[in-house]
């Protein structure tokens, strides 16, 4: 049996590339103006250039039915991505961001990433001019501004590629089943599977783009008060230890630590190193050291210490025994989550300390049971 070869849907993409090439020249810029108003939104989307589909169509009006039928419907609305940009002045920046989480996630979006002093959201673009204007009412504004990126051309471009090269892997499939010499078979699984990867790669942008469409991106950025900043708010003798925890800093000077070892939790390795620490082949880690108890605490109050100093950092914070350890359970604010533990005991003039870190809940879920038991043992 003859074997076809892919020129059709070479002479597709070749010409639709064309066309995109030829569309860019003429077309207006992709971003709108900073400093964008509500009723400018709708009118950036009027703007569009001729939709891909169409000029492939111009481009190649002898193509078969089935290129026209790759993306039913497409040219019937726009694809515009929109982005949004706040800086606030409020007096409890960390208290701001957190509330800009919590109202995001409730909206049905998601934190793309959190930091000091910034947030990335990602907002389901339909509730994204709402809560645009009630951040606004959190602090002083210092600078806000919208935009719009039109997306459509692209959007149709893979969405045309992708169906074409599905028609094409349905074709070979079928070809395949009904070819009979071995070595033309091989030869046909080899172009099936380059058809496959690419079809995937296809896939990927379509996934981005999709996300581009139905997320709007609004990057939050809260300054603090001059009157609360500086030096006015350092932090009170024999406490700064506590804030570079669940940082790669947390051990501090060794002149004011000594080591600790804990049994090893079942599914982790001991490291080699001058202060305990053992981790697993999937990124779980466990550390451990003793400090002087200064200022002079039980363990409960050491646990509202370190409560109170954390609590900003993360979304949700919960206790938990162990032994003679009370474990602080924290769970992160941005996404991916990861989940932190720290667990203090008071031993006569000594503080021990723990640190555990899971790169998500379900690595917590997997090692939760062996590493409350290392802690239950306590020091070797």
């Amino acid at each position: 049996m003859p074997v076809p070869r892919f020129s059709y849907l070479r002479h597709v993409l070749a010409a639709l590339a064309l066309c995109l090439v030829a569309a860019c020249a003429s077309a207006p810029g992709a971003y709108a103006p900073r400093g964008l108003e509500d009723e400018a939104m709708p009118a950036m989307a009027e703007r569009a250039a001729p939709t891909a589909l169409k000029m492939a169509r111009q481009a190649a009006p002898a193509a078969p039915a089935a290129a026209e039928e790759a993306a039913p419907g497409a040219a019937q609305a726009r694809k515009v991505h929109y982005e949004g940009e706040i800086t606030l002045r409020a007096t409890k920046p960390g208290e701001v961001l957190a509330r800009a989480v919590e109202w995001t996630r409730a909206e049905g979006g998601y934190v793309e990433s959190l930091s000091d002093g910034q947030a990335v959201l990602q907002i389901p673009v339909a509730r994204f001019r709402p809560l645009y204007d009630r951040l606004l009412g959190l602090g002083d504004v210092l600078h806000k501004s919208l935009a719009a990126r039109d997306v459509t051309e692209e959007y149709l471009d893979v969405e045309l590629r992708l169906n074409q090269a599905r028609l094409m892997r349905d074709r070979l499939v079928a070809l395949i089943q009904k070819t009979a010499d071995r070595k033309e078979k091989l030869r046909l699984m080899r172009e099936l599977e380059r058809l496959s990867a690419e079809i995937e790669l296809q896939e990927l942008r379509m996934a981005r783009l999709r996300t581009l469409v139905d997320y709007a991106r609004l990057t939050l950025r809260v300054q603090g008060r001059p009157a609360f900043d500086g030096d006015s708010q350092q932090e009170l003798r024999g406490f700064g230890w506590i804030t570079p925890l669940a940082t790669e800093h947390w051990r501090g000077s060794t002149r004011e630590t000594s080591r600790l070892a804990l049994a090893v939790p079942q599914g982790l390795v001991e490291l080699d190193s001058a202060d305990w620490s053992a981790a697993s082949a999937d990124g779980v880690t466990l550390g451990a050291l003793q400090r002087r108890n200064e200022p002079r605490g039980t363990t409960a109050f050491w646990v509202d210490a370190l409560r109170w100093r954390l609590q900003q950092r993360f979304d949700q914070v919960e206790t938990m025994s162990a032994g003679d350890y009370t474990v602080l359970r924290l769970l992160s604010r941005e996404e991916p989550r990861f989940v932190y533990w720290v667990a203090v005991a008071v031993k006569a003039d000594k503080l021990q300390l723990a640190q555990a870190y899971f790169p998500s809940p379900a690595h917590e879920q997997r090692y939760r049971a062996q590493l409350l038991a290392s802690l239950t043992g306590g020091a070797k």
